[in-house]
């Protein structure tokens, strides 16, 4: 089977993703396993692409970072994101240093499509949903004078219906008819306009309209332990009370390696961060530091801020039951929510966002539209179309185009996104700590008695926890250094050693050399000794859980034979 091309002129269904990993698998087995993680809701499998370089070492003795996409059902570009990913990945091992030294010493577990049953959905009909296909009982209780979304038009999706009104919010702009904008206060004499959804209204006899209630209501990324809290089902009856949120939460905690968690969504423009729960001032500063060090760095690769969701997204309100917030404050992993896509900044908006503001800008309604015009050939908007409404007559319809412009990049701006978002995911992965076991002296003292001498190191840029909350919650367990032999007796040290977690070559704060001060010392290396009395081989594991596992085996019969060594290099 030939190596598939990624194609960016449609969102790929589940049967294509499913098809294009398996080629992938099949295409380069030396690098790339193909697993299910669970089944959906409607039985379709949750694929997860685990990418390493299997000739130097199994994949859950590496340190890893988790990359999932799409677990709100219209995110779609958050799969193609990740199928970009595994393609870059296996096509780069052989040509790009980066991506070989990662896929050596590092594992990748991507899951392009964690809600596949809310994506089909998407993809296949016109509606909009927000996250999992389980139905909403009062969608099927219909109520009078509630507008029901419908594609009346025929063109494939749900957009906007405009009706003159007297009472009506909308006018047309001076600056290009086909957008609308706020009615002002001295607004008397014109045309004004309501804004419904294109659809029909239940048992109608005038009066006013209002929204139906949600089809599906279920958001899957409210869903997760940290901070649960029911609202009106909308959070699930329970925590992860969803096929899909229990099978994730179940791989990442059966995968002690991984370390770092990257969540695509759309459609923001921003690299999101901890905590949706709690205030910076009530976070351990080390992680915040770590968190914008590298958030920094993906905002000059991507072009987002990076924020806290709490504070710079949310506007310092909660968001209970997010998944990567999970991850970070009951796992301790290093977790970033990537908010993909952004029209207005892609249509040159240079203002810094105020994320939890949601102020109508007419400037930026018109670079959305210049943009829509000169890369989508004019698709993003649909011009005002007059249609025979059955209960309302004569309407319009048209506005932006939902899926394809609103909540995802237009086809030729696709490949862009997933390109400058890869490129931040190789910086997440290598920010990794990785543990290594730099030498091993073997020195025979007397007759059947020796002394091993094991240095370990840690060569990654963070600590060996990866994070503090890592520390605090005790997730991430100490360094454990195991010795086994058939014939061993210890006269000094025990088989099973406990380390303090290393910490990584990060670089101080305060540079180095200011006012005549050195940093602080660094922890990136210790050493461990022993005084053993046996013969035969014996082995040696190191396991730092988010930054490896090393095995080494020794035989201490060489020492007797003239071949004991001071210094054995460890790979």
């Amino acid at each position: 089977m030939p190596t598939p091309d990624l194609m960016f002129d449609h969102f790929y269904c589940h049967e294509e993703i499913t098809s294009f990993l398996q080629a992938l698998a099949d295409n380069y087995p030396h690098l790339a396993t193909l697993s299910s993680i669970g089944s959906s809701a409607e039985g379709r499998q949750i694929w997860c692409l685990t990418i390493s370089n299997k000739e130097t070492g199994a994949h859950e003795d590496k340190p890893a970072i988790y990359v999932d996409g799409n677990i709100h059902a219209g995110e779609v570009t958050a799969s193609h994101v990740c199928l970009y990913t595994c393609l870059r990945l296996l096509q780069g091992f052989d040509t790009d240093e980066e991506i070989k030294y990662l896929l050596d010493h590092r594992t990748w577990y991507i899951l392009p499509r964690v809600n596949p049953d809310g994506a089909e959905l998407y993809l296949t009909s016109p509606y909009m949903l927000r996250s999992v296909t389980r139905k909403n009982p009062a969608w099927e209780t219909r109520v009078p004078g509630a507008l029901y979304p419908e594609d009346l038009d025929g063109d494939g999706v749900v957009r906007f219906m405009r009706i003159k009104d007297p009472c009506g919010l909308w006018k047309v702009s001076l600056q290009d008819k086909r957008l609308l904008v706020p009615r002002q206060p001295a607004d008397f004499i014109g045309e004004f306009y309501s804004l419904h959804l294109e659809g029909c209204i239940h048992d109608f006899s005038g009066g006013p309209i209002t929204a139906a209630p949600d089809h599906w209501h279920i958001d899957a990324n409210r869903n997760f332990p940290n901070g649960w809290q029911p609202n009106q089902g909308q959070n699930g009856l329970f925590p992860l009370s969803e096929e899909e949120t229990l099978a994730m939460v179940r791989f990442v905690l059966d995968h002690p390696n991984i370390g770092a968690l990257q969540a695509y969504h759309t459609q923001s423009g921003a690299i999101l961060r901890p905590s949706s729960l709690k205030p910076d001032r009530d976070l351990p500063s080390q992680d915040i530091e770590v968190f914008n060090d590298l958030g920094a760095i993906g905002e000059k690769i991507t072009g987002y801020p990076c924020v806290s969701i709490m504070d710079g997204f949310l506007g310092g309100n909660p968001g209970r039951g997010i998944f990567a917030d999970w991850a970070y404050d009951q796992v301790g992993l290093l977790s970033y929510t990537t908010e993909l896509w952004d029209a207005k900044q892609k249509g040159g908006v240079k203002d810094r966002k105020e994320f939890s503001k949601s102020e109508f800008n007419e400037e930026h309604e018109l670079a959305k539209l210049k943009l829509s015009d000169s890369e989508a050939s004019g698709m993003g908007f649909k011009d005002w179309v007059p249609f025979d409404h059955p209960q309302l007559g004569l309407v319009e319809i048209g506005g932006w185009h939902p899926k394809f412009f609103a909540q995802n990049p237009w086809f030729t701006l696709l490949e862009d996104e997933c390109a400058r978002n890869f490129r931040f995911s190789l910086q997440h992965c290598a920010a990794l700590p990785e543990i290594k076991a730099e030498n091993l002296s073997m020195t025979r003292v007397e007759n059947g008695v020796y002394r091993l001498c094991l240095d370990i190191a840690n060569v990654g840029w963070l600590g060996t926890s990866v994070t503090e909350r890592g520390k605090q919650l005790k997730t991430a367990k100490p360094i454990r250094v195991e010795i086994s032999g058939e014939e061993l007796t210890f006269l000094t040290g025990t088989p099973r050693e406990e380390v303090d977690h290393l910490d990584g070559y990060r670089t101080n704060r305060e540079s180095w050399y200011t006012f005549g001060r050195s940093a602080p010392p660094r922890r990136q290396r210790i050493r461990l000794q022993w005084l053993v009395q046996g013969q035969g081989s014996c082995s040696i594991t190191v396991n730092a859980s988010r930054a490896g596992t090393k095995r080494i085996t020794v035989n201490l019969d060489d020492c007797n034979s003239g071949l004991c060594q001071d210094h054995l290099e460890i790979i």
